[in-house]
């Protein structure tokens, strides 16, 4: 057991989520279904919490290739035009590059960010 980890506690079938592990017992916060209640932290024995399978979202990013089209007198301009309009330029379609795909964010510890 790991911290950012889901457990059950055995007494009543409850979720925790793990934040410490101190002294050899286990820090951990219930886990709420309604946004924005705070819960308050609980300290439990290793023995007394089990490990449960649970559906983590993990950040991933990949790349994407494709051409658009730029209006311009030459292709100086039309590259010097793309780097001054990109942010308003719809994306394209595209190919995606193979290889590229990867997860965004690797710390344990931040994983909780995105559940």
């Amino acid at each position: 057991m790991s911290i950012s980890d889901i457990v059950k506690v055995k007494a009543d079938g409850s979720l925790v989520v793990i934040t410490d592990i101190e002294d050899g017992h286990i820090v951990a916060r219930p886990v709420s279904k309604a946004q924005g209640t705070q819960q308050e932290d609980r300290t439990y024995a290793k023995e007394d919490l089990e490990a449960v399978q649970a559906e983590y979202k993990i950040p991933v990013t990949w790349s994407m290739a494709g051409i658009v089209k730029v209006m311009a007198s030459s292709a100086s301009e039309a590259v010097s035009n793309f780097e001054r309009d990109m942010e308003h330029i719809p994306l394209p379609e595209g190919e995606y590059i193979d290889a590229s795909f990867e997860m965004t964010e690797t710390d344990e510890e931040d994983m909780h960010l995105f559940q």
